[in-house]
C-alpha cells in the first residue's frame, strides 16, 4: 500500500517537472502547493476536461474528476490518492489517462510513458 503523501509525491513526479517526457501534463496547482487527497492537471490545449473523464469512465472503467470550480470547467481533470491506494491503482490510471489521451488524438512522447515515470519513481523510492 501506498501512503497518502507517497501516491502524491510519486504522481508529482510523473507529471511535474518530468510531465514533458511522462504525459506532457502540467500540474494544476503552484509548485509546493500539492494536496496530499488529489491530484490536478491542466487539461492539454485542444482537449475538454470533461471528455476526458467521460472517456475514462466509459473505456476503461476508470473514475477521475473534472473541476470543482466553474471557472475550471474543461480546463482541469483531477486524480483521487486518499483512502486505501495501492502502486498497481496508480500504474492503472496512468496506464488508462495515457490511453484516453492517445484515443483523443494526444499521443505521449513515448508509448507507456507515464507508467514508465511511475515505475521508475517506485524503484527509486523503494
Amino acid at each position: 500500500m501506498v501512503e497518502e503523501q507517497d501516491s502524491v509525491e510519486m504522481i508529482d513526479l510523473v507529471l511535474d517537472g518530468g510531465g514533458e517526457q511522462a504525459l506532457g501534463l502540467e500540474l494544476y496547482n503552484e509548485p509546493n502547493t500539492s494536496s496530499a487527497t488529489v491530484v490536478a492537471m491542466k487539461v492539454p490545449q485542444g482537449l475538454e476536461g470533461g471528455i476526458i473523464v467521460q472517456h475514462m469512465r466509459e473505456r476503461y472503467r476508470t473514475v477521475i474528476a473534472g473541476a470543482r470550480h466553474p471557472s475550471q470547467t474543461g480546463k482541469v481533470i483531477r486524480i483521487g490518492t486518499m483512502g486505501m491506494i495501492s502502486e498497481p491503482d496508480i500504474i492503472t490510471d496512468l496506464h488508462h489517462l495515457e490511453g484516453t489521451l492517445k484515443d483523443l488524438g494526444r499521443r505521449a512522447p513515448a508509448p507507456h510513458a507515464g507508467v514508465r515515470e511511475a515505475l521508475d519513481a517506485l524503484a527509486v523510492n523503494a
